[in-house]
């Protein structure tokens, strides 16, 4: 079975989650498991 992943960045907002799981549902993508990260530069290597 083959597993594949998708991130997405999305503003701390009442409804950003339904908006982007309703987006999903409507392309027939299904979910098997889902993961919230609430901070600032996760997955953002640093720039120094």
């Amino acid at each position: 079975m083959s597993v594949k992943q998708l991130s997405v960045f999305a503003e701390n907002r009442n409804g950003s989650i339904y908006e982007i799981t309703k987006i999903l549902s409507t392309a027939g993508i299904n979910l098997r498991a889902f993961s919230i990260a609430d901070t600032q530069n996760y997955g953002i290597p640093p720039t120094w």
